[in-house]
């Protein structure tokens, strides 16, 4: 093998700075990567770019890797993304324990969200926080940026298509938030309205234990109507 002197030459990090020794019938050069560590690196790896550098630049390109994929694909871990998937399990996996209440009676995804999710999220954005989840204004309409936003559960009660709504005194409000007006829970304003006309079950708040609704409406509006 012809002798030949590298010394000062570049190879990729690699800068040979001299000490050419001959070990195990390999000719080495002492060289110096850019991050400062210095070695002997075999002739054959250095000519050929098989060693590029100490090893540092390989773990600079894995971190590069890992955060490309980070930026690309976190938000597929992200609770985003799990409504989002949720949404397209319901409307078209018959599988899916809910999909008889939404691609079971016609209910699917606009193309634009079912084609991408980063589509989804640019037009839904984050959640506000974990007690929100994805609400459709229309429930008999398609999920689609017009028609969807987040929403607290009892903002959802209140956009039910089942929901029971009641007009009493010039207001219209649900079941739920008549209850909450009253002060009494949901249940017990259902036992009331079963039993008594709305202008009785929705003017009397509540009412300690023993007493009949009647009475006490009696008791504060002078009559019971009919």
């Amino acid at each position: 093998m012809k002798f030949r002197d590298l010394t000062g030459q570049r190879f990729n990090r690699w800068q040979v700075i001299g000490g050419f020794i001959r070990k195990s019938k390999r000719h080495q050069w002492l060289c110096q990567c850019d991050c400062g560590t210095i070695q002997h690196v075999t002739v054959g790896l250095l000519t050929t770019g098989h060693s590029k550098s100490c090893g540092c630049l390989k773990t600079e390109l894995i971190k590069a890797r890992h955060a490309r994929y980070r930026k690309t694909h976190v938000s597929t871990r992200c609770r985003e993304y799990a409504a989002w998937g949720a949404m397209m399990r319901r409307c078209y996996a018959p599988t899916d324990i809910s999909y008889p209440w939404y691609g079971g009676r016609g209910i699917g995804v606009c193309t634009r969200w079912r084609d991408s999710f980063q589509a989804f999220l640019s037009d839904v954005g984050q959640k506000p926080s974990s007690s929100y989840s994805l609400d459709r204004i229309d429930n008999d309409a398609d999920y689609s940026p017009e028609n969807c936003r987040w929403a607290t559960r009892d903002e959802q009660h209140r956009n039910h298509r089942r929901n029971r709504f009641l007009e009493f005194q010039g207001r219209r409000l649900c079941l739920t938030d008549w209850a909450k007006v009253i002060g009494i829970n949901q249940a017990s304003l259902q036992e009331r309205l079963q039993k008594y006309p709305v202008e009785i079950a929705l003017s009397v708040p509540r009412i300690p234990n023993g007493r009949r609704l009647s009475i006490v409406h009696e008791e504060m509006h002078g009559s019971v109507p009919d």
